[in-house]
């Protein structure tokens, strides 16, 4: 069976019905230039009961760059489902907790959002606004030089099992994620290069349930740190960080909080277990009774739920370019990556905010939308590599960061200097690379130079004056202290300094 079209505008198909691929569709609907077609593998979940699973994935995270992408309507309706984040808690092992704000006020923070329920908002506003869609259909292949893809709708019913090839496409868009079919037709189409990398953990998720009379479980275990209990403020990114591997949590809106355990699929040591010394019953519940006791006590069965979710692998590929003959990769198809810094919704929603910069300013030729394609998609393909390469490396080495760091009492002290010089210092003289990536909209590649520039500063500093950063800075009150306010100022204008000789140095 064949499709093609009498329509006179241009016919664009997207492989993959994902947050991405549901979002380039309702921007590309938006511009009335296009027909546009989303195909999908799974099922409609908007027909399936909301308990249902509809697959496993990590909760979102919503930061600067992703609200940015979805606009300012979508993003008030989100704020209907999402639950904001404005810290990390850090639970240690004795069951006591560590704030850590992110940024320096209430506007910097994440959004926690059910994937599912903004994947079915965005499928509304694309149907809504004329995207057809068609579910249960696999891609099998494309043919990116006459603009064809073959589809069987064999992954749910093979007694009703057919072929169809859909023709006649402006562009095929592969959104079809990290095992990307339209990828793999590119790897073979000629001078595409790719590299594929699993790192050593894995994950695993879990669920903490409200309590029986609907609140957050965790709220009693917070209690003993501050006062204030309100759900909205003391919540935040849940994390327990055992140096080679962690738990988080994500806060939900129906007082849920969705759990990852980040682990080593094989053991090295016994700082170092994995996924392999938790085959029996009696093994993982030791394992997170001892190593997380208040997450523990709040999973009514952690046993069964850590054998409900069989462990998936992590993986980050890199390729370039973006595109080949009459096919574009974007969101998780062109640069899938570890989960680490919150930023693969958020680099894949960016992808879609860049590609029409780059559309609306090719605006000299509104009767033929299909050069203006052309234009656009080598221009956006060679100016997006660079930023998700940066993003990419980042999420790997925070991975680190959040295992590890987070409980040292250098990173503290680092942190504390680091939250001063950005309070004393005007004009973003000192931003944390972490508020860079995201609660701004700079791009990943700056964000990165700017931090290498601050973080030698602050080395040189501590290398130079190490008893007194130890004095200001040892403790998270020490700072406060008014025998310490000569030191401290004298800290501050180091770096103030040192930014002026960079001034110098540039002019």
């Amino acid at each position: 069976m064949t499709s093609s079209t009498n329509s006179t505008r241009p016919r664009i198909l997207i492989v993959g019905a994902g947050l991405v691929g549901c979002l380039f569709a309702l921007r590309l609907q938006e511009t009335n230039l296009f027909d546009v077609l989303v195909y999908e593998k799974r099922s409609d979940s908007r027909k399936q009961d909301k308990s249902q699973s509809v697959g496993k994935s990590i909760n979102l995270a919503l930061s600067k760059r992703g609200l940015t992408a979805l606009g300012e309507d979508l993003t008030k309706k989100l704020h209907n489902i999402g639950v904001k984040m404005p810290r990390r808690i850090i639970h240690r092992q004795d069951k006591s907790v560590h704030y850590q704000n992110y940024g320096r006020n209430r506007d910097e923070y994440l959004l926690s959002v059910s994937r599912r329920e903004l994947n079915e908002l965005l499928m509304d506003e694309a149907e809504e606004a004329g995207v057809k869609f068609f579910f249960g259909y696999k891609c099998m292949g494309c043919d990116l030089v006459k603009g064809s893809v073959r589809f069987t709708t064999d992954t749910y019913d093979k007694d009703d099992a057919h072929l169809e090839t859909v023709r006649d496409l402006a562009l095929i868009v592969g959104a079809d994620g990290a095992f990307s079919a339209i990828r793999q037709q590119l790897s073979k189409f000629g001078r595409f290069n790719m590299t594929q990398k699993y790192i050593s953990h894995g994950y695993s998720e879990l669920t903490i349930p409200p309590t029986k009379d609907g609140r957050y479980a965790l709220e009693d275990s917070l209690k003993g740190d501050r006062e204030d209990t309100d759900p909205q403020l003391v919540q935040g990114l849940h994390i327990w960080s055992r140096k080679d591997f962690m738990l988080i949590a994500l806060p939900n809106h129906d007082k849920s909080y969705t759990v990852t355990l980040f682990f080593r699929f094989e053991s090295k040591s016994k700082d170092k277990p994995g996924y392999d010394q938790l085959k029996t019953d009696k093994q993982i519940d030791e394992f997170f009774r001892e190593q997380f006791p208040d997450a523990y006590d709040a999973i009514p069965d952690v046993v069964a739920d850590f054998k409900s979710w069989p462990a998936s692998g992590l993986v980050t590929v890199k390729c370039e370019p973006h595109y080949g003959g009459k096919a574009l990769l974007i969101g998780d198809s062109a640069h899938p990556i570890v989960p680490f810094f919150g930023q693969g919704v958020n680099a894949g929603f960016e992808d879609v905010t860049k590609f029409f910069e780059i559309f609306n300013s090719e605006k000299t030729s509104e009767a033929n939308p299909e050069a203006r394609l052309n234009r656009t998609i080598p221009i956006y393909s060679k100016s997006r590599k660079r930023d998700v390469d940066t993003i990419s490396d980042l999420a790997v080495e925070h991975f680190e960061d959040m295992k590890r760091n987070t409980t040292s009492q250098d990173y503290f002290k680092k942190k504390h200097y680091e939250s001063d010089l950005q309070a004393m210092i005007p004009n973003g003289g000192f931003i944390p690379l972490y508020s860079m990536v995201t609660f701004s909209n700079r791009s990943y590649y700056e964000s990165l130079q700017k931090s290498k520039l601050q973080q030698r500063f602050i080395e040189e500093i501590l290398a130079q004056h190490p008893m007194k950063f130890e004095r200001v800075y040892g403790d998270e009150n020490s700072m406060y202290k008014e025998e310490n306010a000569d030191e401290r100022a004298f800290l501050i204008q180091c770096y103030e300094e040192k930014l002026q000789e960079k001034e110098r140095l540039l002019h």
